[in-house]
Order: C-alpha cells, then sequence, then structure tokens
C-alpha cells in the first residue's frame, strides 16, 4: 500500500530574495517566470525539484544555480517555492513530483518512483505545477 503524501507550497520568492527562503528540512521548487507586479508572477516553466534539510542553504549554494539562469528567456527571473517536510518524507515526495512533472534539470526520478509502489501518488487535479 503507498504512503499518502501531502505538501503546502509557498512561494514564490524572487531570486533576489531567496534570502528570506527557511533554513529547515522540505521540498522545494525552481521556476523560470516573469514578474507581473510586485506580488504576482507569471511562471512558464518548472525547472527543477529538490529537497534538502535547509532549503535556504541548498538553494543559496546549489551547483546548478548557473544552468537554471542560462535556460532564462529574456525578461524572466529564477522563482522559488517550497514546501516543509520532515527527512523521513522528503525523498518520497521528491522523487513523486519529479516522476509526475518530469522538470528538465532533474535527471534522477524523471522515469520511474523506486519506492513502494507502482503508483506512487494521488495528484490533487487542483494543484497545478507548470
Amino acid at each position: 500500500m503507498s504512503k499518502k503524501l501531502s505538501l503546502m507550497f509557498v512561494g514564490y520568492f524572487r531570486d533576489l530574495d531567496k534570502d528570506d527562503l527557511p533554513k529547515k528540512s522540505g521540498v522545494y521548487l525552481v521556476y523560470a517566470g516573469k514578474p507581473v507586479s510586485d506580488k504576482i508572477v507569471s511562471l512558464r516553466k518548472l525547472f527543477y525539484i529538490g529537497e534538502s534539510s535547509n532549503i535556504h542553504d541548498r538553494i543559496v549554494e546549489h551547483n546548478r544555480d548557473k544552468d537554471w539562469k542560462d535556460g532564462l528567456k529574456e525578461g524572466e527571473l529564477l522563482y522559488y517555492a517550497y514546501a516543509l517536510a520532515p527527512k523521513d518524507e522528503r525523498l518520497l515526495e521528491e522523487a513523486a513530483l519529479i516522476y509526475y512533472y518530469k522538470p528538465p534539470y532533474n535527471t534522477e526520478y524523471v522515469d520511474n518512483y523506486p519506492f513502494e509502489s507502482k503508483t506512487p501518488f494521488e495528484m490533487d487535479s487542483s494543484i497545478k505545477v507548470s
């Protein structure tokens, strides 16, 4: 039987505001997007999904940062969203999201979900991550 996982994402943080990301355990998403106003962003593409015991430090020090910036179109910025998650669930959640969304900068879990079930999760159809 598969385990039910639940995430509540908080975002979106501009690349310039990534110091405001929490130094806590969780899953994070990296997007390309354009600002519409101070409080509204138009997201174009989900670039990457990751997990860490310290979301802030992982994003600030990430070795794929240059790749993500190279993937931006003119006028776009990097944006981040995160969901807090305990250590024992982070990898399962990250793998399930990668398997479902197949972001271009992820390589692991894109073609398989190696954990306890062939159907790793139920995706709430009202949640859109693009």
